[in-house]
């Protein structure tokens, strides 16, 4: 017989937790009932969090169950309507905008992400709306604007055909000259430094994003197997993780890519047999 771990799972103020399905990234699935009692709830646990699933056309006096899901985060469950009818549903995450680079020609910069497909997508510099635009069929967005100089903390929301709105997980920060320090926060974050930049992503799945003529910059804190690294094509003869490990060696503080004299990346702390056990860390635009 093998031996178990547990840990219970019970839905905040509920009296009644049942769970039904875990997929293989550990998120939960399930119903639960309110200390007052009343009609189910579905429910989702992922990373910690509990999130309400209640399908929009269960009515007050009807309940919503939630049976499975899938890798994909899609959940299978069922209503109740007004008159105790159950109806089966299907309910599919919509992806939070993602902001994936940033790149100045002249002066103008030229913004890129992903989104819910034809979804309206509004871009932040802070508290400032840069604009608005249209994602495309497969999800793509691009918005050119004016930056000044200095670092930007960018954030975006997603409006799909059905009013649904979304918001970015995390900030993107983008610096427009060189010489900065980029400190990201809790979330997923995108940092898009600049020659000599000192980049720091904070807690999170974050993502370091690299352009042609990126100069030396250091990752102070890269998580390696959670990180990623996301490179320009046009920086390396063949765009895989295996031309890029045959670039790295380990330094006094920490591996260093060596894109060419002028261009390196060193990784304070991590070591290049880090990053030989998760290529998927190693992405390529």
């Amino acid at each position: 017989m093998p031996a178990y771990s547990y840990a219970n799972i019970d839905y905040p103020f509920g009296f009644y937790t049942n769970a039904q399905a875990i997929n293989d990234i550990g998120q939960i699935a399930g119903f639960f009932y309110y200390e007052d009692g009343g009609f189910a709830h579905g429910f989702l646990y992922s990373g910690g969090t509990y999130t309400t699933i209640d399908d929009p056309l269960a009515t007050p006096d009807g309940g919503t169950y939630t049976f499975y899901i899938n890798a994909s985060g899609q959940l299978i469950g069922f209503y109740q309507d007004g008159s105790g009818i159950g109806h089966a549903f299907l309910a599919t995450p919509i992806p939070d905008p993602v902001m994936s680079n940033a790149k100045a020609d002249h002066k103008l910069t030229t913004l890129n992400g992903t989104a819910e497909a034809n979804s309206n997508v509004s871009i932040f510099d802070g508290t400032h709306l840069l604009g608005t635009v249209a994602s495309a069929s497969d999800g793509t967005w691009s918005l050119q604007t004016k930056l000044g100089h200095g670092i930007h903390d960018f954030t975006e929301t997603s409006t799909d055909l059905a009013g649904n709105t979304v918001s970015s997980s995390g900030v993107t920060l983008y610096a427009s000259n060189a010489h900065q320090v980029l400190q990201g926060g809790s979330g997923n974050d995108v940092l898009i430094g600049h020659r000599k930049d000192m980049l720091t992503g904070g807690a999170g799945a974050d993502t370091f994003v690299f352009n042609p003529k990126l100069g030396k910059e250091t990752i102070t804190d890269f998580n390696a197997g959670q990180d990623v690294l996301s490179f320009d094509h046009t920086l390396f003869a063949e765009a895989t993780a295996s031309q890029v490990l045959s670039q790295m060696h380990d330094g006094k503080a920490g591996a260093v890519i060596v894109i060419d004299h002028a261009d390196t990346i060193t990784l304070t702390g991590v070591h290049v047999a880090d990053l030989q056990s998760h290529l998927s860390d190693f992405d390529f635009f």
